[in-house]
C-alpha cells in the first residue's frame, strides 16, 4: 500500500462539515483480524477532496444517465431493430445481470489486492478509468449502430459490467473517505445518489429532443460517451483514498471471532433486511424508469416526447429528494423514520398506478401524481438502506456491499423484464400490482430490520455494562 503521506487526499473541503471521529492510518487485511471499530488514533481526520469528489459524482451522472435514457429510448430501438415488448426486457434484464458480474469483479479486486497490503494491479481509479473507457464505447455503439440487434446487445451487457465496477468502486471509496464520521458518510452518499439522479434527469430530455431531431436516441447516448471519456482522463491523476483499518472488520465495535451468537444473527437481520429494502426501492424505481413511457403511450395514448417529459420530471423529483436528505441528514440522528416515510409514498404511488389502469377515462393527472409520489420514497430511501446499519456500528464490508449491490441488482433485473413480459401480453395492471407487493415487502423488511436494531443495542448496553466495572 502507499505510504500514509501519500494516501493523504488534497485540503478542498467537500462540504461544510465537521468531523465526528478520527483517522486510522493502520494498515488492515480483509482475511486478517476485526479492528476494533473505535480504535481511531488522535490524529484529524484528512479534510475530503472537493476536485476528487466532483470526480466521482460525474461517474455516478454517467451511470445514471445510461439508466434515464434507455426507458425512452425503448420505443425507438423497438423501431429500429424489430424487437418486442417481452425481448426488450430481455436485453434490460441481460444488462442488469451483467451489472451482478461486474460487483463481482470488483469484490475480487479488493479482496485480492487489500488482503496483500496493496494495489496488485494498478491503483482503484486506474482501474474504475478502464471501466470509464469500456462504458464510453458502449454508449457510442448505442448511439450510432442502434439498427443492430447484435451490437446493442453486446453493448448493453459490457455497459452493465461497468455500471457494477463503477457504482461499487465509487461508493466504496466514498465509504472509506468518510469512515471518520457516520453523519458526513451518510451525506456522501446521498450526494452520489442526488449526482446519479442529475444524470438520469438530464439524459431523458436529450432523448425527447433527439427523437424530435434524428428519430433516435444518439445525442443522448453521445452526451453520456463524452462525459465518460473525459471522467476516465481525469480520474487516475488523483490518489485513491486509502484503506482504514476497521473496514474490513467484525460489527458492533467486537472481533468477529468473539462476537455474541445473538449480536451476529441480529447483524444479519439487519443486513438483510436492507439488502430486501434494496431489492424492492432499486426494483421498483427501475422498473418504472424502464418502462413510463411504454406504459403512457399504451394504456393513456400519450404520445412518446410526452412520456420522454414525464420521465425527465419523474428523475428530477428523485434528484429534488435527494438533494434535500443531504441537507437533512446531516440534522437528524437516525434514518429510520425518513425510511418508513419513503415506503408509505411509495406505497401510495404504487396504488396510484392500479387506480390509474383501472380507470375508464385514463385520467392523465393520475399518472403524474402516480409516478412523483414513486420518485419522492424513491429519493432517500435507498442512501438510508446503505448507512442506516452504520448507525448501530455494523460495518460495511466488501462483502457486505456486495450483498447490497445483489440485491439492489436482482430489483432493477427482474422487476423490469417481468414488467416486459406482461406487457407483451398486454397486462399492463401488473406493473401497479408489482410495484404495490414490493413495497409491502419492503415495509415488513424494515420492521424486520429495526427489531434487530433493538436486539443490537441491548446487547451493546448489556456490553457496556460488563465493561465498566473494569
Amino acid at each position: 500500500m502507499l505510504a500514509p503521506h501519500e494516501r493523504l487526499e488534497e485540503a478542498d473541503q467537500l462540504l461544510p462539515l465537521e468531523a465526528e471521529g478520527e483517522w486510522n492510518e493502520e494498515p488492515a487485511s480483509l482475511a486478517g483480524d476485526a479492528a476494533p471499530l473505535h480504535s481511531r488514533r488522535s490524529e484529524p481526520a484528512p479534510a475530503p477532496s472537493l476536485r476528487l469528489s466532483l470526480v466521482y459524482w460525474g461517474v455516478y451522472a454517467v451511470n445514471g444517465g445510461i439508466v434515464g435514457a434507455l426507458g425512452p429510448s425503448l420505443e425507438a430501438f423497438e423501431r429500429s431493430t424489430g424487437l418486442t415488448e417481452a425481448a426488450m426486457g430481455q436485453m434490460i434484464m441481460q444488462n442488469r445481470l451483467a451489472k451482478v458480474v461486474g460487483v463481482g469483479l470488483w469484490t475480487l479486486y479488493t479482496k485480492h489486492c487489500y488482503a496483500k497490503g496493496r494495489a496488485c494491479v494498478g491503483t482503484p481509479h486506474v482501474m474504475l478509468s478502464l471501466a470509464l473507457l469500456m462504458s464510453s464505447l458502449c454508449n457510442a455503439v448505442i448511439a450510432h449502430m442502434s439498427h443492430h440487434e447484435a451490437a446493442i446487445r453486446l453493448a448493453l451487457v459490457l455497459a452493465g459490467v461497468t455500471y457494477g465496477i463503477t457504482d461499487t468502486g465509487i461508493v466504496l471509496l466514498t465509504l472509506w473517505r468518510y469512515n471518520h464520521s457516520d453523519r458526513q458518510q451518510r451525506t456522501a452518499v446521498a450526494m452520489l445518489n442526488a449526482a446519479f439522479t442529475v444524470g438520469a434527469l438530464l439524459t431523458p430530455v436529450l432523448v425527447a429532443a433527439s427523437l424530435k431531431r434524428t428519430g433516435d436516441a444518439r445525442i443522448a447516448f453521445d452526451a453520456i460517451c463524452g462525459v465518460a471519456l473525459l471522467l476516465a482522463s481525469i480520474l487516475p491523476l488523483f490518489t485513491p483514498p486509502h484503506q482504514p483499518a476497521n473496514a474490513m472488520g467484525g460489527g458492533a465495535g467486537e472481533d468477529s471471532t468473539h462476537r455474541k451468537p445473538r449480536s451476529a444473527c441480529n447483524e444479519t437481520l439487519l443486513l438483510g433486511s436492507m439488502c430486501v429494502i434494496l431489492c424492492c426501492v432499486t426494483g421498483s424505481e427501475h422498473a418504472v424508469a424502464t418502462w413510463l413511457s411504454s406504459f403512457g403511450v399504451e394504456v393513456g395514448g400519450m404520445s412518446e416526447s410526452t412520456m420522454a417529459l414525464m420521465s425527465s420530471f419523474f428523475w428530477g423529483f428523485i434528484c429534488t429528494g435527494r438533494l434535500v436528505w443531504c441537507v437533512a441528514s446531516e440534522l437528524i440522528t437516525t434514518a429510520w423514520p425518513m425510511l418508513f416515510m419513503d415506503i408509505a409514498f411509495m406505497l401510495s404511488g404504487s396504488l396510484a398506478f392500479v387506480a390509474y389502469t383501472l380507470s375508464p377515462a385514463g385520467n392523465n393527472r393520475l399518472l403524474w401524481g402516480a409516478s412523483m409520489l414513486m420518485a419522492l420514497g424513491v429519493s432517500s430511501s435507498l442512501p438510508c438502506a446503505i448507512t442506516l446499519p452504520r448507525e448501530t456500528n455494523v460495518q460495511i464490508t466488501p462483502g457486505a456491499l456486495l450483498a447490497f449491490n445483489v440485491g439492489g441488482t436482482l430489483g432493477e433485473t427482474l422487476f423490469p423484464c417481468l414488467i416486459g413480459m406482461a406487457f407483451e401480453r398486454k397486462s399492463y395492471l401488473s406493473l401497479g400490482v408489482l410495484l404495490t407487493s414490493s413495497q409491502a415487502a419492503a415495509l415488513l423488511s424494515a420492521l424486520i430490520g429495526l427489531t434487530a436494531v433493538a436486539g443490537l443495542r441491548r446487547a451493546a448496553g448489556k456490553g457496556k455494562a460488563v465493561v465498566e466495572p473494569k
